[in-house]
């Protein structure tokens, strides 16, 4: 982990200082996208691409269905689903696509020197303004993000605070909040 002791020194001399859970969640996710075959194999799309989101920060963000607006993004903060959260979901896009290109350079062995390059140049592509957005538009039809809007609040009688906890205000009991 000679990477993640680098990227924690790195973080320290930051000023203001780069939190270091955020340090050790980005080292994990960006090593979990080099190392996992699954990265390469999805299709070289698009809604490869929201795949790709998911197989990586799928745990991070829903899409809410339906409303007015036709639907928006929730983000998790480590407390809560936060609202109006698109920017978060492009730079969980944007990990996606330098995840990928982390994977295809390390693609060794490979038969098809092309198939290589054609990952390569994939991921390259991903990480432009028409990359990140049309992932990000794509990740909404899939099933494992999205969220029925009738599901959320479905709990009146719980009270979520900033620091994460739950408090059941029928009966005043208190746990701490989870992503489920």
């Amino acid at each position: 982990m000679e990477i993640l002791r680098f990227m924690l020194a790195w973080a320290q001399q930051c000023r203001p200082p780069f939190d270091e859970r955020l340090v050790r969640e980005k080292c994990a996710r960006a090593f979990k996208g080099v190392q996992s075959r699954e990265m390469i194999e999805l299709p070289l799309t698009d809604t490869g691409n929201a795949e790709r989101m998911v197989l990586l920060s799928g745990d991070r963000f829903r899409w809410v269905l339906g409303g007015a607006a036709g639907g928006m993004f929730l983000a998790w903060d480590g407390r809560r689903w936060k609202p109006g959260s698109l920017e978060t979901v492009k730079a969980i896009a944007l990990d996606a696509a330098r995840s990928l290109g982390l994977a295809a350079a390390r693609l060794s062995g490979e038969r098809d020197p092309a198939r290589k390059k054609s990952v390569f140049t994939h991921a390259v592509r991903g990480e432009s303004a028409k990359g990140i957005r049309d992932a990000v538009e794509n990740v909404k039809i899939l099933p494992d993000v999205q969220v029925e809007r009738s599901r959320l609040d479905a709990r009146p009688d719980l009270l979520n605070v900033e620091n994460g906890i739950s408090c059941g205000v029928r009966y005043l009991r208190f746990r701490h909040g989870t992503t489920g």
